[in-house]
């Protein structure tokens, strides 16, 4: 390999607004955007513009994705440099990969086949079997499956995808604000065994540090492939609609503090709910989207008007619909009938009975269609503990009979149930489809986020499925192919 002065080449070609890195592997590059001092790797074929022996130099483009693919910072930054070595490196040690990546490398998978199995898969309902094999779907057919490996007879039961929960703050007794890796692991884990293979770990309002530090937690499960992602649902919402937030934690939108939740990311921020009446809400709608996160509008009093203008700022998703947002009026619509009605939008539902009644969330259905319908959950610490005293950030939050209310305000808090349990809501008190309401756990969540690989069973992917009886209860989970305990 060349040697090469990579800090004077650094200075001679970016007056430091770039930095060079060179990192095991073959045709590597990578990025430092000025501000933010965080590295975003990316992979590509040196450009033929080679000005250095062995290193190819080109300005790389502003907008949402390099030549790599991956993700740059936001929009009015200086132009960035990216440096490309055409030398192979030494191969890096074997390491967990991320969630969107695949099966963990190493892993032995004996051949398993589901015979007499409803598959709910994108294009439908599959009646036959399914072959699972290194982790992944080999195939599904009719008739008699070919011989091999170990064979399961699952009675005509649903198998359906692993289910995606693109809104959830914790469980087990464990919060994702608690920045607390083994913790993270405990409510992944009670998760996975009731059928939700993919998560997206949410935070609620915090001061700008610890927010820097629970993203920077968060990014570390990531890293390792126990999180699908980040969502951050303060603190850019409004005071009159905050619901379980600490209203004295929030704050109007700050694209800066919002570039360094990125760089404490590291690309893995999914997605921001921000309230669009702000001063400054649309600004940091545009900067979200412009680097590859989902803006939400939600926890907001803003008009029809206003919710249109953030949708056509690029925001794509609303925030628990109903549920701390301005209320639908005839004369007033407001956020709920603007959401319903733009197909580019996709509508968290919180479907415990709780949050929303049976008949505002079976209007939800019939305006949206289920494919724009996201079934989250919402739920906190609490889920599978049972009644008590808990926290939600900086509140208390008193749980009975199931429902979580904060402590001083009385406001509905987060849920506590598990999302198996909002796809029989559906189906058993909203009389939607199986495949329907399944697809709002499952697909409709992991498109909404750009989750690729998550929510969907199709012949070359993931085999993160689950057993459903007839009472939609969950009986077997499988991930990447393995079963779950």
């Amino acid at each position: 390999m060349p040697q090469i002065d990579m800090q004077a080449l650094d200075k001679q070609l970016t007056g430091g607004h770039a930095s060079i890195m060179l990192r095991p592997g073959r045709y590597r590059q990578c990025v430092r955007a000025p501000l933010l001092g965080a590295v975003a790797p990316h992979t590509g074929r040196s450009s033929p513009r080679t000005t250095v022996p062995g290193v190819g130099i080109f300005p790389a483009p502003r907008g949402n994705e390099g030549p790599g693919g991956g993700r740059f910072p936001p929009r009015e930054r200086p132009a960035h440099i990216c440096v490309m070595c055409d030398t192979p490196f030494p191969a890096a040690p074997p390491t967990v990969r991320s969630h969107d990546t695949g099966e963990s490398p190493n892993m032995a998978h004996t051949p398993v086949t589901l015979t007499n199995a409803r598959v709910v898969t994108p294009g439908g309902v599959h009646d036959g079997w399914l072959r699972v094999e290194d982790g992944r779907v080999a195939a599904l057919g009719s008739g008699e499956p070919a011989p091999g490996g170990e064979g399961r007879d699952v009675g005509g039961s649903w198998v359906v995808p692993g289910m995606v929960d693109t809104h959830i703050h914790g469980g087990a007794g464990h919060a994702f604000p608690d920045a607390d890796p083994e913790g993270t692991g405990e409510i992944v884990a009670f998760n996975r065994a009731r059928g939700v293979t993919a998560l997206v770990g949410g935070l609620v309002a915090a001061t700008p540090e610890d927010t820097v530090r629970q993203v920077s937690a968060l990014a570390g499960s990531c890293d390792a492939g126990e999180l699908a992602g980040i969502y951050l649902e303060g603190p850019f919402i409004a005071r009159s609609k905050c619901g379980a937030h600490d209203p004295d934690l929030l704050r109007e939108p700050d694209t800066a503090e919002f570039d360094r939740w990125l760089a404490a990311g590291r690309g893995h921020v999914r997605m921001i709910t921000v309230a669009p009446e702000l001063p400054g809400a649309l600004e940091l709608i545009r900067a979200a989207v412009s680097s590859g996160v989902v803006a939400a509008v939600g926890h907001t009093e803003a008009s029809y008007e206003q919710t249109l203008a953030a949708f056509d700022a690029g925001a794509s998703v609303a925030t628990h619909l109903y549920n701390a947002m301005r209320p639908l009026n005839h004369r007033d619509p407001g956020p709920i009938a603007a959401a319903l009605g733009d197909d580019r939008v996709t509508v968290e539902l919180i479907l415990d009975n709780v949050h929303v009644h049976p008949g505002a969330a079976g209007l939800v259905f019939r305006a949206a269609g289920a494919d724009r319908v996201s079934l989250v959950t919402d739920a906190m610490s609490a889920t599978g503990l049972g009644d008590g005293e808990y926290t939600l950030g900086d509140l208390r939050v008193r749980v009975r009979g199931g429902e979580a209310r904060v402590v001083e305000s009385g406001a509905i808090a987060s849920s506590t149930i598990v999302l198996p349990q909002a796809v029989r809501n559906a189906v058993e008190g909203l009389g939607v489809g199986v495949p329907e309401a399944v697809r709002s756990a499952s697909s409709v969540p992991a498109a909404a986020l750009g989750l690729e690989g998550a929510g969907r069973i199709e012949a070359g992917g993931r085999a993160d499925l689950v057993v459903l009886d007839g009472d939609l209860t969950v009986r077997d989970v499988m991930y990447r192919g393995e079963w779950v305990a």
